[in-house]
């Protein structure tokens, strides 16, 4: 039986900047990868990643050619495993494909035959087939792209998506129906940002009409309703903001990552200054920060210094732990109400993580090497967090 902090890994032998969990999946816990090679005459693919929780292995289950080049975004739809999104590097528009069904419905066991060479495996007899394509208006080239999950009581919807070009012109986008009709645009009013950063996106999960894009050290909050800009701030991230994140449980509260190492948490009502500040969890840039969807007390953030850290902030949680075993273990350094409790380490700069869609105590990341990690939150943390 393997240990709960063991890593379950592949190499996928081409670069990835880009991974997200397969939404539409309740039942296994797969992931989607993208290869972003430059390489002249290299052919980009989609990987279709498969936990399989007994072995704790990852596998490969499909290879997919990506034919509009290296993939800087993947996401993917929240009702329907089939059906992803993507947009190339320096690409101004995305494309919405929908996946061979083989390729998604596998759920044969591991074939543990040594001698296998995982490139020669022939993982699919299908292709990707491009059911819509998402032109912007502009010519700017598209910077981030976000897939809204659906709510509770529209099971069926396939949610809205929005895309962002370099210039912070936002669309939104009606794909329920396999095609992409452009139904909103607003434009964000952000100013170049002297870090040569480009802006970032986030949906605000307690108000479907307000969204956060991050630009140099700003924080700008849209308004669909008003069509405009209705609060801008600083954000005091040394060099610019390179991520945010809203809370998915407690309202208001947003994390922004920075390249000057820190990850910081703000209260939008009052954000003069920051909630809280998390340092030394990174020598470098913090590439990524992501929320665990259903336990906010539970955060992932990644860096160009190749690191992938688990954290505990419990303080500014929507469920703030009560009781710590500090006394019972004084060396235990992960018994602190706001802590990292693990930390991975890849081989290049990781700019890539994910939560499982299925399972909300697993997380993967894929680092620039090409090998894509998969962990499990340890069992003390769940026990904290559920009793």
């Amino acid at each position: 039986m393997f240990s709960n902090d063991q890593v379950a890994e592949v190499s996928l032998e081409a670069p990835v900047k880009t991974l997200d969990a397969v939404q539409g999946d309740k039942v296994d816990t797969r992931f989607i990868a993208g290869s972003c090679s430059v390489q002249e005459g290299d052919t980009n693919h989609l990987f279709v990643l498969r936990y399989h929780r007994e072995a704790n292995q990852l596998a490969v289950d499909a290879r997919l050619p990506h034919e509009t080049g290296p993939v800087a975004k993947i996401c993917t739809s929240p009702s329907d495993k089939t059906v992803v999104l993507t947009y190339a590097e320096d690409s101004t528009e995305a494309t919405l494909w929908k996946l061979p069904t083989e390729a998604m419905n596998r759920n044969d066991d591991l074939d543990f035959d040594d001698d296998a060479d995982d490139a020669d495996v022939p993982l699919s007899t299908e292709a990707m087939t491009v059911s819509a394509k998402l032109e912007t208006s502009s010519s700017r080239q598209l910077v981030d792209m976000v897939w809204r999950s659906v709510s509770d009581d529209e099971p069926s919807a396939m949610g809205d998506v929005f895309t962002m070009d370099q210039a912070g012109n936002i669309s939104q986008w009606d794909v329920a129906f396999g095609a992409a009709e452009s139904t909103r645009q607003i434009e964000a009013n952000i100013k170049d940002s002297k870090w040569n950063l480009p802006p970032k996106l986030a949906c605000d999960p307690h108000d479907p009409e307000a969204m956060a894009v991050a630009s140099g050290s700003r924080v700008h909050m849209v308004d669909w309703r008003t069509q405009e800009t209705v609060a801008d701030f600083m954000c005091h991230h040394r060099y610019g903001i390179t991520d945010l994140d809203f809370n998915p449980n407690k309202p208001h509260v947003l994390g922004t990552a920075g390249q000057d190492g820190l990850i910081k948490f703000w209260d939008l009502r009052s954000s003069r200054q920051p909630l809280m500040v998390s340092r030394g969890g990174h020598r470098h840039w913090v590439s990524q920060l992501k929320y665990n969807p259903f336990h906010d007390q539970l955060l992932l953030s990644a860096g160009t210094d190749s690191l992938v850290n688990l954290w505990r902030f419990s303080t500014i949680s929507s469920a703030p732990l009560l009781t710590f075993d500090e006394a019972e273990d004084p060396a235990d350094t992960a018994s602190g109400p706001n802590v990292r409790v693990a930390q991975h380490e890849h081989l290049d700069s990781v700019y890539a993580t994910a939560w499982g869609a299925s399972d909300a105590w697993v997380y993967a990341s894929a680092g620039y090497d090409g090998k894509v990690g998969l962990s499990n939150v340890p069992s003390k943390e769940k026990y904290k967090i559920l009793l």
